[in-house]
């Protein structure tokens, strides 16, 4: 039997190994407790398991096993759910995982796998039904709205943690948005691709390019994403469901309202007590739990407060106070004899890039734009 190897085939092969490998890997690393990547590793090895029936026919294999073209590895059902999954373990909502995401994908992989062992006639007149078709497209359908359901988790998770932690960084999860909708991205200009070569007579050389330049856009979402699931933490949530069991956010909307200007003057200056003159704001690692103890009020009803009496959320609270300090630094000579990433750290700034953003979010300037604008007027 001989094998015709050609570099889209390649390709494929080096995807498929890459995948198993990494999702071997991150599976590993949640068995031994280091990462929450289990979700992860399974959606890893599904991806470069999609490659399989590619090369099947790169290599000719169907020649001499005709079964194999029938091999239930689109995963159309499951992909974006298992990612789902993942997402949810890693950001702050944890607790509250829907594995029911994975039934279709469940049912889908049962049928298919069921075509596998009919005849290769009777495989054959399934696939090519006008049934499949539309359970494929519903697939398509299901995944999109998996991928939106995906980008709101992302998106309640950021607001949640803006509200409950002063420094982002590793907490965001910017990557998993920008993954997401890479690969989505990704898979819809593939279909889209298809879809005219199927209407128009493209040209091979041209499909070809496209194939070679798809199977590079995996591998290196492949190994993004497994890079990133190492290195990703798992969010806590500070203001757990166990802490404020008795107290619902909604109550305590309506207590804030009801309460009295004075009283809430009262909690707002104490706040800006313990942030100002205790000079918490340059705890790097400093949570709104860590501030509610300090002043003596539930950190759900503090973040309320902050957010509604103060118009911004907990994380631009206390960086104001940053960036402010980071000034003084800037504009005094005891800040002559510190590096910009020095002054970063001493306002209470985690890395360089949390502190430019934020300084220049403040002022529409840089830390070193308004050194120099400061150094001219004087």
């Amino acid at each position: 039997m001989e094998h015709n190897f050609s570099l889209q085939s390649i390709l494929d092969i080096v995807l498929l190994v890459q995948a198993v490998l990494f999702g071997i890997l991150l599976i590993a690393l949640d068995r031994k407790q280091q990462r929450n990547t289990f979700y992860l590793g399974v959606f890893i090895i599904l991806f470069g398991l999609t490659s399989v029936t590619s090369i099947v026919e790169e290599l000719n294999l169907t020649n001499h096993y005709p079964k194999l073209e029938y091999l239930p590895f689109d995963f159309v059902w499951t992909l974006f759910p298992v990612f789902y999954l993942y997402v949810q373990e890693i950001s702050i909502f944890s607790n509250h995982k829907k594995y029911y995401v994975l039934l279709p994908g469940l049912v889908d992989f049962i049928f298919l796998s069921s075509l596998f062992f009919l005849s290769e006639e009777a495989a054959a007149i399934a696939y090519d039904s006008f049934l499949y078709g539309l359970f494929f497209i519903c697939g398509i359908i299901y995944s999109v709205i998996i991928v939106i359901k995906t980008f709101s988790l992302i998106k309640r998770h950021m607001k949640s943690i803006r509200d409950q932690y002063s420094s982002l960084e590793y907490k965001e999860m910017k990557w998993v948005k920008y993954f997401t909708l890479g690969i989505l991205l990704y898979f819809s200009f593939g279909l889209l691709t298809l879809f005219f070569a199927v209407l128009k007579d493209v040209a091979d050389d041209f499909l070809n390019i496209f194939f070679i330049t798809a199977s590079v856009v995996e591998l290196t979402l492949v190994f993004w994403a497994s890079f990133k699931g190492i290195t990703q933490d798992k969010v806590t949530l500070l203001i757990s469901n166990k802490r404020t069991e008795d107290i619902k956010e909604g109550t305590l909307k309506s207590e804030v309202f009801r309460e009295k200007d004075e009283s809430i003057e009262k909690i707002i200056e104490s706040l800006r007590k313990v942030i100002q003159e205790d000079q918490l704001f340059k705890d790097v690692n400093l949570t709104i739990v860590d501030v509610s103890e300090k002043i003596g009020v539930h950190p759900r009803k503090l973040s309320i407060i902050i957010n509604s009496h103060i118009g911004s959320n907990f994380n631009q609270y206390i960086n104001n106070y940053r960036v402010e300090q980071s000034k003084k630094l800037l504009i005094n000579d005891s800040g002559s004899n510190l590096t910009i990433e020095g002054i970063a750290f001493e306002a209470g700034f985690k890395s360089k890039s949390s502190f430019y953003a934020a300084f220049k979010n403040s002022t529409q300037m840089t830390p070193v734009n308004f050194k120099k604008s400061i150094s001219k007027k004087h």
